[in-house]
């Protein structure tokens, strides 16, 4: 016998994506979720956390933390309340992406900056900012600016 839906459901939300077998499925995603879910991101592997510890830490699945990550589904406050707690940051700290992302416009810089940001979620992405960030001498830094300039054939600022 198939679950009744709280009485609080309102059904899919608009725009909802379909399964292979015509329900809904999830909701689109949000920018702003998104950008929390890329914070977490950071701020996990800044830790040196794998997703699985993180879920074991909260008791939830290991594709949940992927889905939060991904912003496929949406962090609770109480969540990220203990979220931030965990990893001793204030909770504005996971917006602060995101408040950038809601004020931009469709000018270049702001499509440059969503490109950016989707970039930052990819595994390439992630790889490549978690070994940056690893650098802590500022020449070295400097360095690796410039060779990846280099190779990428973009002039310097």
């Amino acid at each position: 016998m198939p679950r009744k839906p709280p009485k609080h459901y309102a059904g899919p939300s608009p725009g909802a994506k379909k399964s292979k077998h015509g329900k809904a499925s999830s909701r689109p995603e949000h920018e702003t979720d998104c950008a929390v879910g890329l914070r977490l991101r950071q701020l996990r592997t800044g830790r040196g956390l794998t997703q699985e510890q993180l879920a074991q830490k909260f008791g939830i699945s290991m594709q949940q933390v992927q889905k939060y990550e991904r912003g496929t589904n949406r962090i609770s406050s109480s969540l990220l309340f203990q979220l931030a707690r965990l990893f001793g940051v204030p909770i504005n700290t996971f917006f602060d992406e995101a408040a950038h992302i809601a004020t931009d416009t469709n000018d270049a810089a702001s499509v440059d900056s969503r490109r950016l940001h989707e970039f930052a979620r990819t595994a390439e992405g992630q790889s490549l900012l978690t070994a940056f960030r690893a650098v802590s001498r500022r020449n070295q830094r400097r360095e690796i600016i410039s060779l990846v300039r280099s190779l990428a054939g973009i002039g310097e600022d």
